[in-house]
């Protein structure tokens, strides 16, 4: 995960933050790797966008079909939020499967860590991967929580997702 916060110049009081997500894949039971030969492509990464800070606490919200909400003190500030976008693609064997997401994870910076959590998914529970084609996109949203005030500077981090074939 990425977020660049600048300074109060901005908006005096504020504090502008560019925050945004990389995933990071894993896959479970090596066994249905072989069984069914699960691949995970990570195409465009979770970007919360360009944020201010204000006076009170907020969160931003980037739903798994792009739309991106704010609470509380948090300002979006010139667009730039996405949902994380992957490629799942299998080969052969079981054409289901089904997506794990991370419960919570972290974006770390200059003024400590920010929460993320409420991931969701399109498609949300798993799939089933129709031939010809052998591959299924997938996005992810998830909801980014901003301290008041949050430091400028540049936070990063990682989230889980788990794919597998019964």
């Amino acid at each position: 995960m990425i977020a660049r916060v600048f300074g109060d110049r901005v908006i005096q009081m504020n504090r502008l933050i560019r925050c945004g997500t990389l995933g990071l894949i894993l896959l479970s039971r090596p066994w249905a790797l072989s069984a069914a030969a699960i691949q995970i492509t990570n195409s465009v990464p979770l970007t919360f966008g360009n944020l201010i800070s204000g006076s009170t606490s907020g969160t931003v919200k980037v739903s798994s079909s792009g739309a991106t909400t704010t609470t509380g003190g948090v300002v979006a500030f010139g667009g730039g939020s996405a949902p994380a976008s992957f490629t799942i693609s299998i080969e052969k064997g079981n054409p289901n499967y089904s997506i794990l997401l991370a419960s919570s994870a972290s974006l770390t910076g200059p003024g400590g860590s920010m929460l993320v959590d409420s991931f969701e998914s399109t498609p949300g529970n798993g799939g089933h991967i129709r031939p010809p084609t052998g591959f299924q996109d997938m996005t992810v949203g998830a909801t980014l929580h901003v301290a008041a005030n949050q430091t400028a500077g540049i936070y990063s981090g990682t989230f889980n997702v788990t794919v597998t074939s019964p």
